[in-house]
């Protein structure tokens, strides 16, 4: 299973570019056959970009459906002592200036055993055990 963060889903779902990291996320995205997941904070934070920064509302709520019934990757609960471990790593990485969002999302993923996160952020480079996809 592979976390997809929200830079991954930006690239997957904006307008045909030829940035790289567009580019590199169709093919990831293409090329993968393990599946994904997403929490409920990454599935807000998307589409607030969405609205915000891409799409007309009409567009964005769509990608939103997709999300919500689970299209697009399964939705992991976050569970109480995620946030706890989370708040524990926005402190011990302070000065990184590490978001909760990625910090809750480093807690599930030690939680599960998850070792890939689908993401452009390299936040996620910090932490050992932890495989940034596409490399």
């Amino acid at each position: 299973m592979i976390i997809v963060d929200t830079s991954a889903w930006i690239c997957l779902f904006e307008r045909p570019s030829s940035t790289s990291h567009h580019q590199a996320a169709k093919r990831f995205h293409i090329a993968n056959k393990d599946p994904l997941a997403v929490s409920d904070l990454i599935i807000e934070e998307t589409h607030k970009w969405l609205i915000h920064h891409a799409f007309p509302p009409s567009n964005a709520l769509q990608i939103l459906e997709g999300f919500v019934t689970q299209k697009f990757a399964q939705i992991i609960s976050i569970e109480e002592n995620d946030r706890q471990e989370a708040k524990k790593l926005v402190e011990k990485y302070l000065d990184q200036k590490l978001s909760y969002t990625d910090a809750v999302t480093l807690a599930m993923m030690k939680r599960l055993k998850i070792k890939k996160v689908f993401s452009f952020d390299r936040h996620f480079d910090l932490f050992r055990g932890v495989e940034r996809v596409p490399s």
